[in-house]
Formats: C-alpha cells, sequence, structure tokens
C-alpha cells in the first residue's frame, strides 16, 4: 500500500499543480527512494499494481536503452480511490 498510496498523492499534487490533464510518471529508482525500499522491491510492487497503474516504456538516451515508468491513468482513479478509502481526483 506504501507504493500506492505514495504515487497517488504525489500524482494529486502534481496535478494540481501543471493542471488536470497532466499524468506524471514514476520510476522505480523514484519509488523506492521516497520509501526507502529496494528498487527490486519497487519494481515488484508497482508491477503488481498493473490494472491501477499503467507502465509505459519511454526511450532513455541511447539506442535501444529503455525505461519503464509507471502513472495512474484516469481509469484507474477510482479503484486507487477505493483502495485507499480517500477523496478522489477531480477529472
Amino acid at each position: 500500500m506504501p507504493v500506492l498510496k505514495f504515487v497517488f498523492d504525489r500524482t494529486k499534487e502534481l496535478k494540481e499543480r501543471y493542471g488536470w490533464n497532466f499524468y506524471p510518471r514514476f520510476s522505480q529508482q523514484e519509488v523506492s527512494h521516497k520509501i526507502g525500499i529496494t528498487e527490486r522491491k519497487a519494481r515488484a510492487h508497482l508491477t503488481h499494481l498493473t490494472g491501477i497503474l499503467a507502465e509505459v516504456t519511454i526511450p532513455k538516451g541511447g539506442c535501444n536503452v529503455y525505461r519503464n515508468k509507471w502513472f495512474i491513468p484516469k481509469t484507474g482513479l477510482p479503484l486507487a480511490w477505493k483502495i485507499l478509502n480517500l477523496e478522489g481526483i477531480a477529472s
């Protein structure tokens, strides 16, 4: 739950700052650093949350080098609200 809570809270914070159509993406490194778990555990948690979170693969600097990041898509927000028992993010 700490991983989902972190992603949800940070998404809400960034949406308020940059606009409601902004969908921030989070790397396993960022999540592990903020929550205090290993990158391997962060990746496992993020992967297990597929369905609530969506995974995207983006290019990273070089040829054939990619990085995975996760975000909460609009369709995943209601389920995140229900699991975390929180007020939702206005769409």
